[in-house]
């Protein structure tokens, strides 16, 4: 089967090993960087501020009673902080397409 491989692409061996580079270690670090951020930055970021924010969330409607009836200041804050965490996320995560 080798054989036949070898006989219906020649020169394909030749062209793997001129397309063959020894990476630097500086290399390989730069281009998964991002897995990187993502494992240490990214994810825990994640968790930590769904916390913060599903905690304020908690305490306006226990300790506030509601967002004191409906105060206007703890409603925009509250979606603030909403609107702000879930785009911090790529952000942090350093996601191509959101830089």
């Amino acid at each position: 089967m080798i054989d036949t491989f070898k006989d219906d692409y020649p020169g394909l061996h030749e062209e793997l090993i001129r397309m063959k580079k020894d990476y630097s270690w500086n290399e390989i670090v730069y281009y998964f960087r991002w897995v990187w951020n993502m494992l240490f930055w990214g994810i825990p970021w994640f968790f930590i501020s769904t916390f913060i924010m599903v905690a304020q969330i908690v305490l306006n409607v226990i300790a506030n009673k509601w967002w004191a009836d409906g105060n206007i200041f703890l409603l925009i804050e509250t979606a603030f902080l909403i609107y702000q965490t879930v785009l911090s996320w790529p952000l942090v995560m350093r996601l191509p397409d959101w830089l």
